[in-house]
């Protein structure tokens, strides 16, 4: 269990009721935990990768090989709080059946073209079989 956001006050795990502290022996105050999950933030490091033009050029080896293999992607319309996805059946619906938000953004100014909220890029799997 992570005890994280919502949990992050609690002292037992909700499934077992195993204790998230080591007991205490002696006169120290303060409660050790068993475990520590240490979460490192993947944003800047890309950043960082992606400002050599060296290395950009070897992170991006998918775009000029996949494409003429002929294994792209598809990109799916979603909402942002990925309560529905515009894809098959409901490919030609406007509105979310959950929550009833649109599906595009709306337009601002002379713009014909529809921008939908979030895409999803799906990588099928049986071309690539």
């Amino acid at each position: 269990m992570l005890y994280y956001l919502e949990n992050a006050k609690l002292t037992e795990c909700m499934t077992c009721g195993h204790s998230r502290y080591k007991p205490r022996t002696g006169r120290g105050k303060t409660l050790v935990a068993y475990k520590k999950l240490r979460s490192f933030p993947i944003t800047p490091r890309l950043q960082r990768l992606f400002m050599s033009p060296r290395t950009a050029e070897h992170m991006t080896w998918h775009q000029s090989m996949m494409k003429p293999l002929g294994l792209g992607y598809q990109k799916i319309d979603m909402r942002p709080n990925f309560c529905m996805l515009y894809y098959l059946e409901n490919a030609k619906l406007t509105e979310c059946m959950t929550c009833g938000h649109s599906r595009y953004k709306p337009r601002i100014g002379r713009g014909k073209t529809l921008v939908a909220y979030k895409k999803l890029r799906s990588f099928p799997i049986t071309p690539r079989l």
